[in-house]
Order: C-alpha cells, then structure tokens, then sequence
C-alpha cells in the first residue's frame, strides 16, 4: 500500500512544449522533472514549460550538476525545486543546499522581481523563509561513494530529499568491480533509510515496476516513472503491432 504522501511524476527527456505539464496532468501525474543533464532545453524553453504547468503538477529541474547559476536561474523562473544529479559527498549537499536554500540555511542569491515571487514581495523576511520551506531540494545518489555517505549526506540542513539513480548507480558499480544488480537492490533501503533517519524524502528513478514497488515497500514516496520518450515508444511500438495485426486480418 502506498503513503497518502506518494508522488509519481515522470522525466521531460526532450518535450519542450509548455503545455507539456497540461498534458501529463492529464494522465494524472503530480510531478515533472525537466532533464537539464542529459537534454536539449535552453533555458527559456524550461521557464515556458514552468509558467505553462497547471497548480496540481509540481515542475522540478534536475540541473546539470552543483553549479550556482543554473541553480538559481531555475528557481528564479518558478520551479518547484531542482534535482541534483551525481551527490556523492556532504560537501557537495552542503554546496548544494547553500545555492538553493536563503538564509540563514544558506547563500541563494537574491532576486525579487521575478516569476517565483509573482514578481513582488511585501516581505522580504517572510517570503524567503516561505520559499526554503516550500521549494524543494532533492539530490541523486548515483555513485557508491554517495551510497556510502548517504546518511551524512540526508543529515545536511537544507537538503529536502534522497533520490536514488539506479542506472548510474549500476554504471559506477560495474566499473568498480561490484556486481551491479546487487548495488542497485540494496541501495533502495539503504537510501530510504538513511533519508528516514534525517526525516527527509526518499524516492527513486526508474522505469521498471518491480524495482519502483520495491521502493515503495522500503518506504520511499517519490516516483519518478521513466520519461515520455519511454511512453512514446512502449505506446507507439504497441499500437503499431495492433495496427499491423488487424490490418492483416481484417
């Protein structure tokens, strides 16, 4: 049984329509993570999909990396909160917390006429501790370094939740030498746990049921299921072979 706290949300790999958020409300998302690591999206694409997205779906970015500027600029447009990808140490949490969180959590950069504030505050004071409280800072673990401060890395202040990356998680497994599978399977409880014991969010990316329910069952809450890219070619391949099927019948 799922927590009545449970997200699933999916990854924009490449659709850069600012209706993109309408359309996956739709289908009955509750998140979006934007993939400005692997994708094409400049970032005024990024703020349309964001100004675009209806109140019931959340807009995350997942940054390239732990870098201020696009830290700031994403937030700036309004996001939900970032994804940080490839955390593998506290110093790195720190960085990131104090790039995406006011003081006194931490150093965000200040800029107060712009999409995330309705472009105006009456209070400078309340709005930013509104804003810590309500924009979300989530960071991958991906690496085994980062499995194994993965406690550490929860405890940071300003670090709102754990995701774990399986696939690089995996990669980085097998180029030590560790079986990969074994890696990825025991990280689901390591993460949760590790973000439970700080009370923070836990989840998971990935596109295989098993190993999503497998965090669900170790207590995470948030999906992230696949992309669309996934949804385009499990659902164009299948209705194809429909298609040729009953045209080779009918």
């Amino acid at each position: 049984m799922t927590s009545p706290h449970t997200r699933f949300g999916t990854m924009l790999a490449e659709l850069s329509s600012p209706n993109a958020a309408v359309l996956f409300a739709r289908a009955g998302f509750d998140f979006l993570i934007v993939d400005g690591e692997h994708g094409p999206f400049n970032r005024e694409t990024v703020a349309g999909i964001i100004a675009g997205a209806p109140a019931v779906v959340d807009v995350y970015v997942r940054v390239p990396g732990v870098e201020r500027t696009a830290i700031t600029a994403f937030l700036d447009m309004g996001a939900a909160g970032i994804v940080v990808p490839m955390v593998s140490t506290v110093e790195e949490a720190q960085q990131v917390a104090a790039y995406s969180k006011y003081g006194p959590v931490g150093r965000r950069g200040v800029s107060t006429v712009r999409a995330h504030t309705g472009y105006g505050v009456q209070n400078l004071n309340d709005y930013q501790s509104a804003a810590n409280a309500a924009t979300r800072t989530y960071v991958q673990i991906e690496t085994l370094a980062g499995l194994e401060a993965a406690d550490k890395i929860a405890a940071v202040d300003g670090i709102d939740g754990l995701i774990l990356g399986p696939s690089d998680l995996r990669a980085d497994a097998s180029f030590q030498g560790v079986d990969p599978d074994v890696v990825a399977d025991e990280a689901i409880g390591r993460v949760a746990s590790a973000a439970a014991a700080a009370g923070k969010e836990s989840g998971v990316i990935a596109t295989s049921p098993s190993f999503l329910g497998a965090g669900a069952r170790a207590g995470m809450t948030f999906f992230g299921v696949g992309s669309e890219l996934h949804f385009v070619l499990r659902g164009a391949g299948s209705l194809l072979t429909d298609v040729k099927a009953a045209c080779q019948t009918g």
